[in-house]
């Protein structure tokens, strides 16, 4: 009989650090060739739209999908796991929380690899449900983070945010830009970033919408010795 997981039961089992681990090794593994890795397809459905990502990892002996249905009013998303030696599904996974987790354990694997020696601020662009994993697998993956800023346009949305992450409200965006992590994960189609406000050798994680002026550089070069 499958394992089923439901939202509330990721949420007591994974945590921000567990998703950083596994999503490092995930890539790793996909380096050394032993994960084969499809891109999302879409199909479309009654006013909306059904996804399907999918993907084989043979270190680990699994092979399993991500699927998920979309319309104006939410979303629903699940996991099945299936064994990849036989005709067995492992386990139905409720992929809410799942895939936030992986979406800020990303980012964070990146931050561990990119950042420059020693940083100790992060930015934030978007206060949304994405924006809590971005915050917590940073400071995971990160535990010299010191402080982070975060921006958005909506004031009751940022003071909640700040006071259950404990980062400082900006009052522009700009302000959140000047740090040596910036990421922005927003929905906005209209640039929510300018290269010009960062900081020399500032890592910029995009998340999201558009958000970028200028995306052709992710890491804001050090001026030469």
């Amino acid at each position: 009989m499958p394992l089923y997981l439901r939202e509330a039961d990721v949420e007591a089992l994974l945590s921000p650090a567990d998703a950083v681990e596994a999503v490092e090794g995930c890539f790793a593994r996909l380096a050394r060739g032993a994960v084969e890795n499809r891109s999302r397809f879409r199909l479309g459905i009654e006013e909306g739209l059904m996804h399907v990502m999918a993907a084989a990892d043979l270190e680990l002996g699994v092979a399993g999908l991500k699927t998920y249905v979309g319309f104006r009013n939410g979303a629903r998303y699940v996991v099945a796991l299936f064994a990849a030696d036989r005709p067995e599904l492992l386990a139905l996974i409720d992929a809410d929380r799942l895939g936030q987790l992986r979406t800020g354990a990303a980012s964070a694997v990146a931050a561990r690899h990119l950042a420059r020696p020693g940083a100790r601020t992060l930015g934030v662009i978007g206060t949304g449900w994405q924006a809590e994993s971005q915050v917590a697998c940073i400071r995971a993956a990160l535990p010299g983070i010191e402080r982070v800023v975060a921006y958005s346009r909506t004031e009751e949305r940022l003071k909640d945010f700040c006071r259950r992450f404990g980062a400082e409200p900006a009052e522009y965006n700009r302000d959140a830009a000047e740090a040596d992590i910036v990421v922005t994960i927003t929905s906005s189609r209209d640039p929510v970033l300018r290269g010009e406000w960062l900081e020399p050798g500032a890592l910029v994680l995009r998340e999201g919408g558009e958000g970028i002026a200028h995306r052709s550089s992710i890491v804001r070069p050090l001026p030469p010795p």
